[in-house]
Formats: structure tokens, C-alpha cells, sequence
């Protein structure tokens, strides 16, 4: 009997990181399918952040419980130190007085 597989797209994103006149290159891409091969379910999840010629790929591909645990915790490191990141970001415009402006 042949194996079958089928995949069903759950999710995708995929947007320009720079406001229009900046570097066009820049994208983040988001992506998380279900399979199903020989009655077997698994998550097979990517995000993609491109900028400029640098690409990274996280992967977040589960086929267990303990697999999908983990993946959410990297998840969640992954926004708060994107969080954390943004404040001190934002911190560093305004020491070197580089904040935009407020209308």
C-alpha cells in the first residue's frame, strides 16, 4: 500500500520589515503547515527573517508533545527579547537624540 501524505497550510505571512524608499530587500515570513504522512501528524513551522544579502531561518518543526513544548518556549524567548530589545532601542534614539518626532 502506498504511503500518503497531505499538508494543510495554516498560516502564512509574509511582510516588508522598511517603510517604502528604504532597503526593499527586507522581509519576515512566517509559515506553519499540518502533515499528515502514513496517519502520522506533525507541525512544520518556519520563520524567515531576511535583511538586505543576511537571511536567518528559524525552524519549528514537531512531531511530539515535548518537541511542540519546547518550540512554544523558544517562541516566547524569541518576543521578549524582541520586547526588550524595542525598549532599549528606543532608549539609545532618544540618548543620542536620534527619536523621531512627535507631531
Amino acid at each position: 500500500m502506498p504511503s500518503t501524505a497531505t499538508t494543510w497550510r495554516r498560516f502564512y505571512r509574509r511582510r516588508f520589515l522598511n517603510r517604502a524608499r528604504f532597503h526593499q530587500g527586507a522581509h519576515v515570513i512566517a509559515d506553519v503547515d499540518v502533515e499528515t504522512w502514513d496517519g502520522r501528524r506533525s507541525v512544520q513551522a518556519d520563520l524567515v527573517v531576511a535583511d538586505c544579502s543576511r537571511c536567518v531561518t528559524l525552524d519549528f518543526q514537531v512531531s511530539t508533545r515535548a518537541e511542540a513544548v519546547n518550540a512554544l518556549h523558544k517562541l516566547g524567548v524569541l518576543r521578549s527579547v524582541l520586547e526588550e530589545f524595542e525598549v532599549a532601542y528606543r532608549s539609545a534614539l532618544d540618548e543620542a537624540d536620534l527619536a523621531p518626532r512627535r507631531r
